[in-house]
């Protein structure tokens, strides 16, 4: 295991046991915290669509 694994493997536990809020918890046992090796795509509009007004405040993400 390199060191950057066992920093983020500490720094998960340590998320666990002291978790500042509740979204926090399920963000540091999530799919992508586990599995850092996977990327995540932020998901734009075309360039020549405009978002819709609902859509202003969401941002999307799909795994590859």
């Amino acid at each position: 295991m390199t060191p950057l694994e066992e920093q983020r493997k500490q720094l998960l536990a340590w998320m666990l046991l002291f978790p500042p809020d509740p979204v926090l918890k399920k963000i540091a046992t999530s799919y992508h915290a586990m599995q850092p090796k996977r990327e995540v795509i932020n998901v734009k509009p075309a360039k020549n669509q405009r978002p819709r007004q609902s859509e202003l405040p969401f941002i999307q993400f799909f795994s590859v």
